[in-house]
């Protein structure tokens, strides 16, 4: 069975989150407006960094899975995967090269953010920007 999930946006830095229902307390208790929303991973809390404009430009991100920040805090009971969404000047393969020699990223992966969804067991996703100025865009 799905999880019904929500959209919220962090009003002190404007980051979209996508969270499931018993969290919906505490982002209210931090002034996050909590609106309905269909995307997401079932079960698990989405924070996305990318503005309105970068959804429609960043749509290429590796992904991985974060061993480092796995099993506790945000992804307690499950993994953490994080992404970085490329600028469309940024090369991929620079980034992918970045996060795979990072010992705790494992299961690294090019995908489109248009239709990637976190696998089962994901409890935090978190989708970082990757512009010109990133140092995995000049590694």
């Amino acid at each position: 069975m799905n999880t019904p999930h929500t959209f919220a946006r962090n009003p002190r830095n404007g980051a979209e989150v996508f969270t499931t229902a018993p969290t919906h307390g505490l982002l209210r208790a931090f002034g996050v407006k909590i609106t309905p929303e269909l995307r997401g991973c079932s079960g698990c809390t989405t924070v996305d960094d990318r503005t309105s404009e970068q959804r429609a430009t960043h749509v290429w991100a590796v992904v991985a899975r974060d061993s480092a920040m796995s099993g506790w805090g945000g992804a307690r009971g499950g993994t953490s995967r994080c992404a970085w969404a490329c600028h469309p000047d940024v090369n991929t393969d620079r980034v992918f090269n970045w996060v795979n020699s990072r010992k705790e990223m494992k299961r690294c992966a090019l995908v489109d953010l248009r239709t990637y969804r976190p696998p089962a067991g994901t409890a935090h996703f978190h989708v970082y920007v990757c512009g010109p100025d990133h140092v995995a865009a000049r590694y």
